[in-house]
């Protein structure tokens, strides 16, 4: 998936979270901004990426050592950056959980293209969803652009809730 594409799924999948937690993302602009680096970051193995074009000495020094989505796209990774994280976790919850849920919602969606990831890295098995190839969706095609747009309709529709003050505050106001 392109960078929008993970940008929108990061702010819908944080957002949601938080929303079910009673807390608001879009109050807190630090936490915006960390849904945003998350959700890119796994991407930082690709001088071609957004972060990639940010940080070309980062990017290719780790596609050449291991290539594109195998270290930065697996759960061990993931652990690695929450734990090293976890000063901020003390300092900022939210800003720590948002760029968290980021990084997840980039391994996620990734699950969906015609590649898939390396969930599961160093061993080589490689998730996908659907099970089925052609329901995934290649990166950069027109079905992409339809994922995009589903999802900032779902954004569009879990805003309110979260700006109520979350998902029970807004069933008890149904």
């Amino acid at each position: 998936m392109r960078a929008p594409t993970h940008i929108v799924f990061g702010i819908f999948s944080a957002t949601s979270v938080f929303a079910l937690f009673s807390a608001s993302l879009h109050k807190d602009l630090t936490a915006v901004g960390a849904v945003v680096i998350g959700s890119l970051l796994p991407d930082i193995d690709s001088p071609k990426s957004t972060l990639g074009r940010m940080l070309p000495f980062a990017s290719t020094a780790i596609e050449r050592q291991w290539g594109h989505r195998t270290i930065t796209h697996g759960l061990l990774m993931w652990m690695v950056l929450a734990v090293l994280l976890l000063p901020l976790c003390v300092w900022r919850k939210a800003v720590y959980g948002a760029l968290l849920i980021g990084y997840l919602s980039h391994l996620l969606i990734d699950c969906a293209t015609k590649s898939g990831v390396p969930l599961f890295y160093p061993h080589r098995a490689v998730c996908v969803i659907p099970g089925n190839g052609k329901y995934r969706v290649k990166t950069g095609s027109l079905a992409e652009q339809g994922v995009l747009i589903v999802l900032l309709l779902l954004l569009l529709l879990v805003f309110p809730i979260s700006s109520i003050g979350g998902t029970w505050k807004a069933l008890r106001y149904l």
